[in-house]
C-alpha cells in the first residue's frame, strides 16, 4: 500500500470514528420521571422566555419563567444552561417551550440540564 493511500485510509477511519463518537456520546440510563424527581432538590414547570449562546459558545443560556414549583423552593425566574451540542447530551432550550425542569442549582442559582434529566420529564425533543 502506498504511503498516500495509507494516510487517506487512516484519515477516513479516524474521521469516521470521530463522527460516531460525537453522535453516540450521549448515553443515559433509562429512568422514569419519579426517579429523576426523587434525586433532585428542585423541580418546576416553566416557559423559556429567551435563550442565547454563552460567551464561549459551548452552552445555551436560557431565561425561564417559573409557572409552578413541582419540588423545592424556586424563584419566579431561573437561569437554565445546557451544553450546545446534542451529541454531548445537550437539551434544546428553545424560546417559547413549556417544559418541566429538575436539578441542583449552583451557588448562583443557575440550573444545568441535559438529555438524561430532561427526557424523563418531557417528550423527547
Amino acid at each position: 500500500m502506498s504511503l498516500r493511500l495509507f494516510v487517506a485510509v487512516g484519515l477516513a477511519v479516524g474521521i469516521g470514528f470521530g463522527a460516531v463518537g460525537e453522535a453516540s456520546a450521549c448515553s443515559c440510563a433509562r429512568v422514569g420521571r419519579q426517579a429523576v424527581l426523587d434525586r433532585v432538590p428542585v423541580a418546576f414547570h416553566g416557559v423559556i422566555e429567551s435563550a442565547r449562546p454563552s460567551a464561549d459558545g459551548r452552552q445555551v443560556v436560557a431565561r425561564v419563567r417559573v409557572v409552578r414549583a413541582i419540588k423545592g423552593r424556586v424563584p419566579r425566574v431561573v437561569t437554565v444552561t445546557s451544553v450546545a451540542i446534542p451529541g454531548l447530551c445537550g437539551y434544546p432550550l428553545n424560546p417559547g417551550a413549556a417544559l418541566d425542569f429538575a436539578g441542583l442549582p449552583d451557588a448562583a442559582g443557575v440550573l444545568d440540564v441535559n438529555m438524561c434529566t430532561m427526557v424523563p420529564l418531557n417528550p423527547s425533543p
